[in-house]
């Protein structure tokens, strides 16, 4: 990669007509811009790099912008009642942010490998399943079986309790019972 850009110039010959090209790179470096000439066969490696980096700049802009579209879903005012019931579409998240990525890397750099869409769909998946299983678990509208006090517990509701599951750990909430008789907790 590389900052600045790349100029071909042509210059008037004596005669009539140009010569040329001639290269120049021109950079912003600490509030000044530097230029310097260039041979015409290191010119077409500077043009993909410079061309790299944009490409770069770009991905990155596009990052940034889906992260922050996530964010403001997650610290939406209405996030209890989404985080309750949420739809297809909110749980599937971050399968949708990286397939928009992949498809866009994919685009600019064709399919040379498919390791890294495989193993960044997987990933993927797996946060979306996690979310989707964590969001089924704690719905309050399911049934928990036995949740209810027994004579002598006292309730503790809301206790969060992370869970090993196929797709990664989940935390539930849970009322949480514990009878001070016999020093137990279910």
């Amino acid at each position: 990669m590389e900052y600045g850009s790349l100029k071909a110039e042509h210059r008037p010959a004596p005669g009539g007509g140009t010569t040329g090209p001639y290269f120049k790179h021109q950079v912003w470096e600490q509030g000044k811009n530097l230029s310097q000439r260039l041979p015409a066969q290191e010119a077409p490696a500077l043009r993909d790099a410079i061309a790299n980096r944009q490409r770069f700049e770009e991905l990155a802009r596009d990052f940034i912008g889906l992260t922050v579209q996530l964010t403001r879903r997650q610290h939406d005012p209405d996030a209890h009642a989404k985080k309750r019931q949420p739809g297809a579409a909110a749980l599937a998240t971050e399968t949708e942010t990286f397939l928009t990525l992949a498809r866009r890397r994919l685009s600019a750099e064709g399919w040379s490998t498919l390791d890294w869409v495989e193993t960044g769909l997987r990933e993927a998946l797996l946060k979306d399943g996690r979310r989707c299983l964590e969001s089924l678990l704690n719905d309050p509208t399911l049934p928990v079986p036995e949740d209810a006090s027994r004579p002598g517990e006292k309730c503790t509701t809301g206790v969060a309790r992370q869970v090993e599951t196929l797709f990664g750990p989940v935390t539930l909430q849970r009322a949480y019972y514990h009878a001070a008789t016999t020093s137990t907790g279910r």
